[in-house]
This record gives structure tokens, C-alpha cells and sequence, in this order.
């Protein structure tokens, strides 16, 4: 036993000295550990280098300041009619109605078609311009890929910030149809910044500006020299005894944030009372809830899907009932939404300047349901009656559509915050000129103007 362990403290005794030998064989090596140690700063500092980055991305938006104010001025040529009112509120309308900055924008977002190679041309055409030209902030996307030498006059934002977007940006660009244009209004759940749209050679109501343009364009919007057009939006609140509501599941529907309620419960009250007294009516309004809420451009539309059975869906006005609507469905629109699905089942070409509500069934089954137009200030209640158990699809803007159960209802009423574009020409000559081209695309490929040749037997 005494000799094994005289061995085992003579092996480590030579191991020791081994280890020892090596490190001064590495110690006396000049570059080693200064080699390690300044890798290590390196890694150190690229690390630094992507948290300020990250921290700089998510803290853009609050590092801007506020955009800058402006004045809307309603104008009419009509000497015989009531004086011009200079200060006027956004809610208000006219038969022309001016913007004026009254300092010089200095944030501007650009909107683009998502996965375009065109669009992403002209963005970092029209960029760099604002930016070396006017030295504006131009902001992007977080989806926007900014490539290496455009990160000098472009900047994007987090997700996180987005709802900082409607305080920092003056005005906004889009470029492609007019689907832009309603993501613009997914985008700001409050005031929205005024919005030029330039078309990229498709057909658009609401892009009456040519891209080849944009210099004279844009310098007549920063130089606050246009006219402007008060498009009215959609709340809509969906109440239903199932938490959450079913989503549809679609890939090509791309998901948006709900729109929050919160700053609208405690600025109408007849409002309020008229919702609460629908919801009195109700005999399980005691387990009715909340679900979601949305705010839209166009329309709302209801509609049976797949289902083959016809659905029955009761409308109610202002507390009173108005009738029971068998059929595919229901639209309800606003003005800018008429020229679109609401003009397909039927319905009437309305003017953006008229704030008012469409109903457009669609293929009803009854002669009696007729598109209806309403005042802007009614505020509807739509409840599923009948569906034999199966459930309808909610559909806003095209953009994010919801199952609605049997018993569940959506109130719908006029958004306080207005989507404000800015004209080429003036409100009624870009809307004729827009629907113009409608018409004539449609009378083109209309099957009663096409030369039909026919030949005879002989």
C-alpha cells in the first residue's frame, strides 16, 4: 500500500511539472493571448454594435419629433353662397376644400407594393430625391429591405413603434393601387397624415397621380399648394358570447392588429345610449361581449361563403328595426367603398364628399331589398338570425376577414378620424376622371362593342 502511493505522489508530481513546462512554452509565445484577447474585443464590440442598432430601430419613431401642424380652408366659387370659413375641422366637407402647412413637413413614410420590383425602384428614386433635395426623414416599412447604399436617406421602424407612426409622420406616399391606400388606413387608427398616391400604370380610383411626376408632385405638397378630399371611415364593433372570434384561415390574407375602441367609449353619448338600448333588446346581452373592433376605408362586407344556404340577417337603425335581409349577404360601404364590391351587387356611384352609409345587399332573394343610402351619423346593429347553425364570414377592407356565429352582431357607425388624399385636380374631377376609366375599360371589353364576324354556309 506504502508503494503504490509513493508511485501515485511521483506521477503527479511529474504531471504537475509537464503542466507547468507548457505554460511557459505558451507564455512565451508574443501574439497568443493578445490575438485571443483582441478577438474577443472584436466580438465584443460587433456585439455592442448590433445592440445599438436593435435599440436604435426600436427607438426611431420617439427620437422624431412631432409632425408639424396644418390648416384645412373649405372653399366655394359660388359668389351667391355663405362666406369661406377659414378654420374648419377635418370632419367637415366642401365642395373644395385647401390644405396649408403652417410649417415645412419634415417626416414623410413612403408605402409601397409589397414584394415589387418596380415599386422598389421608384422608392429609392423618390427617397433619395426628398432626401438630398428637401432634406426630409424618409421612412420605411419594417418589411421594406433597405439595401447598403440606401441606408444614408432611408430608415425603418419596429413593430412596436407603429402606433407611434400618426405623431411623427407629415405626410404619406404610395406607390401601387389602390390597395396601398387602404393598408395606409390599417396603419393610423387616429388622425391620418395627408396621402399622395401615385399609380403604377394599373388601374386606381384613388391614384390620380402619374410616378414619372413625383418631383412636381411632391414639391407642390411640401409646398402645402393642393386641395385635399375628407374621405370618411367605418368603426366596427363585434360583439359575440364566444371568446375569441374564429379566424379564417387564409394565407393570402395577410393579418392586421385590431383597431383599439378605447378612445371612442366616452366621446358620443347618444351614441353609447343607442348601442345600450340595442343590446337591452337583446335576451343574452348579459353574456354578449366585446370582441373585436375595426376601422375601414371601403366596406364591411357579410357573406354566406361556402355555406349553400341562403342567410338571414336582421339590420337595425338607430334602435329601430329595419328589416330582415335574406339573401348571399350584405355590404356596407362608405362613399369611397361605392365604386368598389357595393357597385358590383348593384349599388350607387356615391361622391367621397357625401359622408354617408351604404347598405348594398347582395343577390337577395327578396325584390323589396334594395341598395339604401343612410346619413352619416346613424349608427347600425347587424345580427346573424338564421343560418341553421353555420357561421358567416366578416370581411373589412379585403384585408381580414372573421367567422360571425349565429347570435353574435356587429355595431357599425362613423369614424371620427377621416382619411385624408390629396388631389390632382379637385374632389368631383379625379372622382369623374377615376370612374372614367372604369367605364371606358369596361365599354372596351363589353361583349356588345367587340366587331362579331360571321360567315354563311355555302
Amino acid at each position: 500500500m506504502i508503494s503504490n502511493s509513493y508511485k501515485f505522489l511521483n506521477k503527479a508530481k511529474n504531471i504537475t511539472s509537464l503542466i507547468s513546462k507548457n505554460q511557459r512554452f505558451f507564455s512565451s509565445i508574443p501574439n497568443s493571448s493578445k490575438t485571443t484577447t483582441s478577438t474577443n474585443n472584436v466580438n465584443n464590440n460587433n456585439n455592442n454594435n448590433n445592440h445599438i442598432n436593435n435599440n436604435h430601430i426600436k427607438s426611431l419613431l420617439s427620437t422624431i419629433p412631432n409632425k408639424v401642424e396644418y390648416r384645412i380652408k373649405r372653399e366655394n366659387n359660388n359668389p351667391d353662397s355663405r362666406n369661406v370659413n377659414n378654420n374648419i375641422d377635418q370632419n367637415q366637407e366642401g365642395s373644395r376644400t385647401r390644405f396649408q402647412w403652417l410649417q415645412k413637413p419634415k417626416t414623410v413614410l413612403i408605402i409601397k407594393k409589397h414584394k415589387d420590383k418596380k415599386t422598389s425602384a421608384w422608392l429609392n428614386t423618390i427617397a433619395s430625391w426628398l432626401k438630398l433635395t428637401h432634406g426630409m426623414r424618409v421612412l420605411v416599412e419594417p418589411n421594406v429591405t433597405i439595401p447598403s447604399e440606401a441606408q444614408s436617406y432611408l430608415e425603418t421602424y419596429s413593430e412596436e413603434e407603429s402606433h407611434l407612426l400618426g405623431k411623427v409622420v407629415d405626410f404619406v406616399v404610395t406607390l401601387g393601387g389602390d390597395g396601398t391606400l387602404l393598408h395606409v388606413s390599417s396603419l393610423f387608427k387616429q388622425d391620418v397624415p395627408p396621402i399622395i398616391s401615385f399609380h403604377m400604370g394599373t388601374l386606381g380610383f384613388l391614384m390620380p397621380f402619374s410616378v414619372e411626376n413625383y418631383q412636381e408632385s411632391i414639391t407642390n405638397v411640401i409646398k402645402g399648394e393642393f386641395l385635399c378630399t375628407n374621405r370618411m371611415r367605418l368603426i366596427c364593433d363585434i360583439y359575440s358570447k364566444q371568446q375569441p372570434l374564429h379566424p379564417i384561415l387564409s394565407p393570402n390574407i395577410p393579418q392586421l392588429t385590431p383597431f383599439d375602441t378605447s378612445i371612442y367609449t366616452n366621446n358620443n353619448n347618444n351614441n353609447n345610449n343607442i348601442i345600450s338600448n340595442n343590446n337591452n333588446n337583446n335576451n343574452n346581452n348579459d353574456e354578449m361581449k366585446l370582441i373585436k373592433s375595426f376601422q375601414v376605408l371601403n366596406e364591411v362586407t357579410l357573406h354566406r361563403g361556402s355555406n349553400p344556404h341562403l342567410t338571414t340577417i336582421n339590420c337595425t337603425i338607430n334602435g329601430h328595426n329595419l328589416s330582415d335581409i335574406v339573401g348571399d349577404g350584405l355590404i356596407v360601404a362608405t362613399a369611397t367603398g361605392s365604386t368598389a364590391y357595393s357597385m358590383s351587387c348593384g349599388g350607387p356611384m356615391v361622391h367621397p364628399c357625401i359622408n354617408c352609409i351604404l347598405l348594398t345587399p347582395i343577390c337577395p332573394s327578396s325584390f323589396s331589398s334594395k341598395p339604401a343610402l343612410l346619413p352619416d351619423d346613424s349608427i347600425l346593429r347587424l345580427m346573424m338570425i338564421s343560418q341553421k347553425g353555420r357561421s358567416i364570414s366578416a370581411t373589412f377592407d379585403g384585408t381580414r376577414s372573421i367567422k360571425i356565429e349565429q347570435g353574435d352582431y356587429m355595431v357599425i357607425r362613423k369614424s371620427q378620424y377621416p382619411l385624408l388624399t390629396i388631389n390632382k385636380t379637385n374632389e368631383t374631377t379625379d372622382w369623374v376622371h377615376g370612374n372614367g376609366k372604369l367605364i371606358e375599360m369596361s365599354e372596351k371589353s363589353s361583349i356588345w362593342n367587340q366587331n362579331v364576324y360571321t360567315t354563311s354556309a355555302n
